[in-house]
């Protein structure tokens, strides 16, 4: 071939090739490989983070069944499916973005939202404590009884499961306490409103006497004074 002929043949070749264009594909090429590349861990945090929104709401459903957080999960899921239909590597990198950014944001719902029940839970317990400490002193100061145990119940748990087992054995124990307590009182010729004015007696350290409650009041009062405790009444 001659010179002048391959002179030719490379530049028609050249121009067929269109450089600028092929190295623009190349650089878009590129990029979309580093996006789908990001968009892999993107994917495996996903598939993770789907794994630990459902033990968090497996959890929370003990106590707070809350279907809508439920229905963003299963349809972060259906979206995660849908992407093996997909073909579009631009569209599979948007979408797994997408369902990113919502999968975090439902996380975080569910976070706040578990530890709101957390915190009823936890308040729950200490107004049970907080009874069953008045119960303990009615049953040893007022009745004189000893040889009832009343216990009180920890909080320090951040598991929403063990705060639900911890609230529904202090439910229990408080009943069993309260039955104790009626019985004992019974026994003493008292009923149920003498025990509601002895512990509203020791939760506010006073009782208001009208005539409703007056005879009540004397007979509380009675019982008290017998057991040596002395009682201040002022206008």
């Amino acid at each position: 071939m001659k010179a002048e002929d391959l002179y030719i043949k490379l530049r028609e070749t050249k121009d067929t090739l269109n450089v600028e264009s092929i190295r623009a594909e190349l650089a878009r090429m590129k990029e979309s490989l580093e996006r789908l590349k990001q968009s892999y861990f993107k994917l495996n945090e996903i598939v993770e983070g789907i794994v630990m929104a459902r033990k968090m709401l497996t959890e929370l459903q003990e106590v707070d069944r809350n279907d809508r957080l439920s229905e963003r999960l299963n349809r972060i899921v259906i979206e995660i499916k849908s992407l093996y239909n997909k073909k579009d590597p631009d569209q599979i990198v948007n979408d797994i973005s997408y369902v990113h950014h919502e999968l975090m944001e439902l996380i975080k719902d569910i976070e706040y939202t578990s530890d709101n029940v957390r915190v009823n839970l936890k308040n729950k317990i200490e107004e049970i404590n907080k009874l069953l400490k008045v119960y303990a002193r009615i049953l040893l100061q007022f009745l004189e009884e000893e040889n009832v145990e009343v216990m009180t119940f920890t909080v320090n748990s951040s598991s929403i499961h063990e705060l639900s087992l911890r609230k529904r054995e202090a439910e229990e124990h408080l009943g069993n306490i309260k039955s104790i307590t009626i019985d004992k009182i019974k026994k003493k010729g008292l009923d149920e409103r003498a025990l509601t004015l002895m512990i509203k007696l020791i939760e506010d350290s006073k009782i208001r006497v009208n005539k409703t409650n007056l005879e009540d009041v004397n007979r509380v009062s009675k019982l008290l004074v017998e057991k040596g405790i002395q009682l201040e009444i002022s206008l």
